[in-house]
Order: structure tokens, then C-alpha cells, then sequence
């Protein structure tokens, strides 16, 4: 019978496991924390703005350390993060964006987010922790009596056509 608290039966170390294991874990958190951080919109980021009619959608890409500030995203996390978000009419400069990017202080009509590592979600009514791999697809916030039509290129996910309609429901564009 083996009684001892640091071996198995068949003889095999117990920290013999553990050691390798603990500097995998110490490479992670050291390789993500060398990699950059991000608070808000300002750190190791980089987003594109694009244009659609009625609309603008920001892609953000954030690898590290990360803080969202956003009332509507709040939260944050470690590892990689793609935030996807779709405001109506607002004046960004369209293109590449990085280190800070130009978000508007106005709420995204809808949110998509995509990460990679741990993720803690502050926002109702969608408050979660994650570790490994999350999606979250749509968050809507439009008032009451409106609804959005998103419609998505499927080899892309690319948002390519957004509409807001204003008392009309379900939101048909054609």
C-alpha cells in the first residue's frame, strides 16, 4: 500500500508533473504581459473603420493585457480579443488605426466579440468570465421601437449592409 503524499503508487514523482506545468503557466503570463497591454482605446491596439451606408463598423484587435473602459463593453482580459463594433451615423476617419483608436462616445447599436485566453464580460445582461475561446455574435441596443438589419459576408464575416429602422418591426430593408 503506498502511503506517501508526494509519490503515486507506481513510483512516480507527483512534482515531476507539476514543475513543467508551472513554467508552461509563467511563459504564458510572461509572453502575454511582454506582448503589450490595453486600457480603453489607447495601448497595443489596432482597429479599422470602415464605412457602410448608415453607419460605420470598428474592428479592434487587442493582444495582451486588456482593460475595456466602454459603458457598453465594459470588462477585460488576457490573451487575444477582436471587438466588432457598429455605431449609426458617426464621423470616423475610415482606415487603419494604431495605439489609439477614435471611438466615438456614443453607444454601439451592436457588438460582436471574439477572444482568446480569459475574458470577464462587466456588461448586463451578458456578465461573464470565459477562459479559452468565447464568441458572442450580437448585442442590440436600439430603442423600443426600432429594430437593425445586419447582414454579414460569410467568407469574411464582414459586416456589409447595416439599416436602422424607426417603428417598423421586424426590420425588413427591401
Amino acid at each position: 500500500m503506498c502511503r506517501s503524499t508526494t509519490r503515486f503508487c507506481g513510483g512516480r514523482n507527483v512534482s515531476a508533473f507539476i514543475k513543467p506545468l508551472r513554467w508552461v503557466a509563467i511563459v504564458i503570463l510572461a509572453g502575454g504581459c511582454v506582448s503589450g497591454c490595453a486600457v480603453g482605446n489607447f495601448g497595443t491596439v489596432g482597429a479599422r473603420v470602415k464605412d457602410l451606408p448608415g453607419g460605420q463598423v470598428v474592428e479592434m484587435h487587442v493582444v495582451g493585457l486588456h482593460l475595456r473602459t466602454r459603458r457598453d463593453d465594459a470588462g477585460g482580459g488576457f490573451g487575444y480579443s477582436s471587438r466588432t463594433y457598429v455605431f449609426g451615423d458617426t464621423s470616423l476617419a475610415p482606415g487603419w488605426h494604431f495605439f489609439h483608436v477614435p471611438l466615438p462616445n456614443i453607444e454601439a447599436v451592436a457588438l460582436t466579440g471574439r477572444n482568446l485566453g480569459m475574458e470577464i464580460s462587466a456588461v448586463e445582461p451578458i456578465s461573464s468570465l470565459a477562459i479559452g475561446y468565447e464568441h458572442t455574435r450580437l448585442r442590440a441596443r436600439v430603442p423600443g421601437d426600432s429594430s437593425i438589419y445586419l447582414e454579414y459576408d460569410e467568407s469574411a464575416s464582414d459586416i456589409v449592409k447595416y439599416v436602422q429602422c424607426e417603428g417598423r418591426l421586424p426590420c425588413n430593408p427591401f
